[in-house]
């Protein structure tokens, strides 16, 4: 027990470590399914072998819950099963031959490199210039600005607002400088792990997902899966949509209004509806993967463009307040000289 939560521990510092750890347990465990194992056999693997521990309890609460006769697809909803992603949640709980649920994972669960992983890669990379200018403001505020204070004030000159401003910051630095340092560390070990996605972005994010899937699986098989899939405990932003999809599909009812429950953006919503018609097979929903992949990650891309300038430019303006606080009490006295 001591063991997993130092290694817990450093797995939180270490979130790149954590996600290859998730990634290699689903391949393997997706690999002795795709190999011809039992599901049982598979999950019990899982549990003793896993690198990861949160995905060994994960997957030991499911072979207790399996040996006690519970459902899979009720017992993926649990939140002891938060650990592994949502889309393998949603196959694991799936009336799909194990075989078949096998290749699945394996392909959901790919080696290189996500985009999450990269967004997170681009907050890291934020976090550390964001705590290298609060360290040099910091410093600048507790042992540069005061010594301008004493001089100042010791000449009794009238000071611009810009001067009082700066030696107030200074004064709240040195009364608040372990209080920021708290909460810089606080912020910059929540947001290691990345932020989440919220909104379209959440949406488009777990339609990449399930596209991956569906592009692996039989046509018929399509209405069962995102019937499971479809549940808000799997997809919190998408599964009513998914789930109005497998029902219009068993009912062979149009798609369209479906579709428009995913909310995703109309080229894609397009080719999913086509992939769903069965026209040009499968592949049509790796291409809406990509197309929805391509442009979220070029919206992440902007937005991290747009952070890291402004973060510049605030640093920017800091070093203009020092600047024109500290030149225009000298400028005032070299003219009264």
């Amino acid at each position: 027990m001591i063991w997993d939560t130092l290694l817990a521990i450093w797995g939180c510092l270490f979130t790149g470590w954590r996600e290859q750890r998730r990634r290699e347990t689903m391949q393997v465990f997706g690999l002795s399914l795709a190999s011809g194992l039992p599901l049982d056999t598979s999950i019990r693997m899982a549990a003793e072998t896993s690198p990861w521990p949160p995905m060994r309890r994960a997957f030991a609460f499911l072979q207790q819950s399996q040996s006690q006769g519970y459902m899979l697809k009720d017992v993926v909803l649990q939140a002891a099963c938060a650990e592994i992603a949502m889309s393998a949640r949603g196959i694991i709980g799936s009336n799909l031959k194990d075989r078949e649920k096998g290749e699945i994972l394996q392909v959901s669960a790919p080696a290189t490199e996500s985009p999450w992983l990269r967004r997170k890669g681009n907050l890291a990379y934020l976090l550390r210039e964001f705590a290298i200018g609060l360290l040099i403001m910091m410093a600048i505020g507790l042992f540069v600005i005061p010594q301008f204070e004493d001089i100042f004030l010791g000449m009794h000159l009238q000071l611009p607002l810009q001067t009082r401003i700066l030696f107030k910051a200074s004064v709240l630095f040195g009364d608040w400088a372990f209080g920021i340092l708290l909460v810089a560390i606080l912020l910059e070990q929540i947001l290691k792990g990345g932020l989440p996605f919220l909104g379209r972005d959440a949406r488009n994010a777990e339609a990449i997902e399930v596209m991956r899937i569906l592009h692996n699986l039989d046509p018929g098989r399509i209405p069962e899966v995102l019937g499971i899939i479809g549940h808000p405990m799997i997809l919190p932003f998408t599964g009513q949509g998914f789930k109005m999809i497998s029902e219009a599909l068993i009912n062979n009812e149009p798609l369209n209004d479906a579709i428009a429950g995913i909310e995703i953006d109309r080229t894609s919503g397009w080719i999913i509806a086509q992939a769903l018609q069965g026209h040009a097979g499968t592949g049509l929903f790796l291409e809406a993967a990509e197309l929805l992949e391509t442009r979220l990650t070029a919206k992440v891309k902007r937005r991290w463009i747009f952070l890291e300038n402004s973060l510049t430019i605030g640093m920017g303006l800091f070093v203009a307040l020092i600047c024109t606080g500290v030149l225009l009490p000298l400028i005032d006295l070299l003219e009264n000289i």
